[in-house]
């Protein structure tokens, strides 16, 4: 299982109370209808909406090589929680749903501290591409983009 989700997606949301809101009620109605569908209530709708927004802007844009998969991880929650959650689009089903870690500099067990300045070994927020895989110390491992 692993494999399939190091080598077949090609997109990953990073999700923690993000300050944009798509809140249009045709998004939302759009997203709710897809979010009730998957029938998957520990994925938080707030999440889940602002994900697939995000994933159907840059699918518009060309911006993603693989269109199938949609990963999203809710930073919201416990790092002693899943909080990964990799959703196949087309056939709007959960694949799976685990654990996942955050940067060293984030916190301890809730992720309280973001940045995207490099080497701060903090987890940056937004919406990544995922890269080249490799072999770190918690075992398999992938590079974001």
């Amino acid at each position: 299982m692993k494999a399939v989700i190091t080598y077949s997606f090609s997109f990953l949301v990073l999700f923690f109370f993000t300050s944009v809101k798509c809140s249009s009620p045709e998004l939302k109605e759009f997203t709710k209808k897809i979010y009730t569908d998957l029938e998957h209530p520990e994925i938080s709708y707030e999440a889940f909406h602002n994900a697939t927004i995000g994933y159907y802007y840059l699918l518009k844009k060309g911006t993603l090589n693989n269109t199938k998969y949609l990963s999203i991880i809710d930073m919201s929650k416990s790092a002693n929680e899943d909080r990964y959650y990799l959703i196949d689009m087309e056939e709007n089903k959960l694949v799976c749903h685990s654990l996942i870690a955050h940067g060293k500099n984030t916190g301890e067990e809730y992720a309280k501290y973001f940045s995207n300045i490099e080497n701060s070994n903090q987890t940056s927020l937004g919406f990544f591409t995922t890269a080249e895989t490799y072999t770190g110390k918690n075992g398999l491992s992938m590079r974001m983009d």
